[in-house]
């Protein structure tokens, strides 16, 4: 009873020493996590605020038995400790039919500290144990300093070549007269393969809104940028940009499954960021000379897609049409004007039909997407070319124009355009990728 107080302290003095002793041969979270397991038997790994796992010891299938794992999975275990900023924290634990066929269960220690969540650290253990033993929560307790240096660590390695890399970027966007060996010459650290012309993709989100702190915001951004270099196989030809908090991605042109690809990024952003919604506006090829153009085209995109009504996974600028020219140079639309401006070409012949069992609508429609050809709207129509004057007739009464006339078409065939783009249109099919 003497000794075993004296016991717990040189293990812990042990264990102190073996994990300084990794920092200081800069050991990675793995090595620390493999380290642990053959000096003191426990089973290891550490994960970011989203569970993704970022170190783990080899002697336990850590991605099979955790793929499964997220947040709202957690339940109370009945413990706590004390966080690093002597705070009382809840310890998590995780169990699921595949661990409970093993006769394994997982607890999961939260990683704070000053008011920074980091992440966990995860313990594998029996499925009977119900009650962690103090020597274990102690040398955890000491665990997680490691681990939040390292994370910290990381997080300045991350973020300060995110930056430099934006850096680069806002010298493309801010240069004059660029030109292309300009380009290349200052995109040389990244160390990629450099196109002549590219597609710009920006992603514009509100994922910042569902996140804690800086470090997960850095962490989920990494990840993205991680997980589209190691899953998209011509990603040494994909370059990668910050700017207002919106990620920035350059697809070169011409390129192969294009759409396939930029649905992987879009799927990948969503994954990682966890946006509540996203809105991705793209570019016409540009020369990376026309970088700071094309850069605008796809904000403008973005920002129209992010606006209306219409859900789809991504808008091109070259489908803006007409609307392009109602942008101020803040790249804001003013919506309340495109509303009354398709209002007062649309709504008076949507009442009139209603009211008169009349297809008129329909039949400016077609005589527009006919170019005005009144022969080809009779055929599409079925009717007599009588009938056809009578009704445009009666169009241009209703509307107080003159639909013969091109600067009222002009009017009306831009009222039909904007009605197109702000409806809510769902899952039309879309092929007008080159």
């Amino acid at each position: 009873m003497i000794r075993k107080p004296y016991l717990v302290i040189e293990e812990n003095q042990n264990f102190h020493y073996s994990l300084m002793k990794s920092m200081i041969e800069g050991a990675s979270l793995s090595e620390i996590c493999n380290q642990l397991y053959h000096s003191n038997q426990m089973i290891l790994a550490v994960a970011d605020t989203d569970l993704h796992l970022a170190g783990y010891s080899d002697c336990f299938d850590w991605k099979e038995y955790t793929r499964k794992m997220v947040p709202d999975m957690l339940q109370y275990s009945g413990s706590s400790m004390d966080n690093l900023d002597n705070e009382t924290v809840s310890i998590y634990t995780y169990l699921s039919p595949l661990l409970s066929s093993q006769g394994i269960r997982i607890f999961l220690f939260p990683i704070l500290l000053h008011e920074t969540a980091y992440g966990y650290i995860l313990l594998c253990t029996d499925i009977a144990t119900d009650q962690l033993d103090e020597t274990i929560i102690m040398k955890i307790q000491q665990l997680s300093l490691v681990v939040a240096l390292q994370f910290s660590k990381q997080n300045d390695i991350n973020t300060a070549t995110r930056h430099f890399n934006s850096f680069l970027f806002e010298k493309l966007l801010q240069a004059e007269h660029l030109t292309h060996e300009d380009a290349v010459h200052y995109l040389a650290p990244l160390e990629k393969k450099i196109h002549r012309r590219y597609y710009v993709l920006y992603f514009q989100s509100d994922s910042s809104s569902n996140i804690d702190s800086f470090i997960q915001q850095s962490s989920r951004i990494s990840r993205f940028h991680t997980m589209v270099r190691s899953t998209l196989p011509n990603a040494k030809h994909i370059l990668m940009f910050e700017k207002e908090n919106a990620q920035v991605v350059l697809l070169p042109f011409p390129y192969d499954h294009l759409e396939a690809d930029l649905l992987k990024i879009r799927e990948l952003y969503i994954r990682t960021m966890k946006p509540n919604s996203i809105f991705i506006g793209i570019s016409m090829p540009a020369e990376l000379s026309n970088l700071a153009e094309a850069f605008r085209q796809a904000k403008l995109a973005s920002s129209f897609l992010s606006g209306s009504r219409k859900e789809l996974p991504y808008m091109l600028y070259q489908e803006l049409g007409m609307i392009r020219y109602f942008f101020n140079h803040s790249g804001e639309l003013d919506y309340e004007f495109l509303e009354e401006f398709i209002q007062k070409y649309i709504a008076p012949l949507e009442e009139y039909d209603r009211k008169h069992h009349t297809e008129l609508l329909r039949t400016l429609e077609l005589y527009l997407s006919n170019n005005g050809s009144k022969r080809e709207t009779e055929q599409k129509l079925f009717i007599h070319k009588n009938t056809l004057r009578a009704r445009l007739a009666t169009i241009s009464k209703i509307l107080n124009c003159d639909v013969d006339l091109l600067e009222d078409l002009f009017e009306i065939q831009l009222a039909f355009r904007l009605k197109h783009l702000f409806e809510k249109d769902g899952e039309k099919d879309r092929n007008f990728l080159p």
